[in-house]
């Protein structure tokens, strides 16, 4: 949501605190975020931490992979047809970014009204 709303660091900042609590899903995130700014060699290091070191959890098969990668390169390459972040959740994320003065990254919890939005978001699709 964060990347979607322009928000790029704050979202870069919250993949890297789920990966590094073990999220194989922010991990992937990481590794395309870097895979899309050119660092490849960081994109190498997370897609390493989403196949071999999350622990508790077995990692994805090889073929689930490659299919996220072509999509992911589609994707790039064409656009999607998700649904953009509506006018009212956007300012709700900016909102959330004025309750962090001074800084360029949303490190602020979420909260009640910013869930309410995502509700709403959800229902209308």
């Amino acid at each position: 949501m964060l990347s979607l709303t322009g928000h790029p660091e704050s979202a870069q900042f919250w993949w890297q605190l789920a990966a590094g609590a073990g999220s194989r899903a922010a991990a992937y995130c990481l590794h395309l975020h870097h895979l899309c700014v050119g660092e490849s060699r960081r994109a190498r290091h997370w897609f390493h931490q989403l196949t071999h070191s999350m622990a508790d959890t077995a990692p994805p098969d090889a073929a689930f992979l490659d299919g996220l990668e072509i999509f992911a390169r589609y994707v790039r390459a064409n656009g999607s047809g998700a649904h953009a972040p509506t006018g009212r959740l956007e300012s709700e994320v900016d909102r959330l970014a004025a309750r962090t003065p001074h800084s360029s990254v949303i490190v602020a919890r979420p909260d009640g009204q910013l869930v309410a939005r995502l509700q709403e978001f959800n229902q209308g699709r």
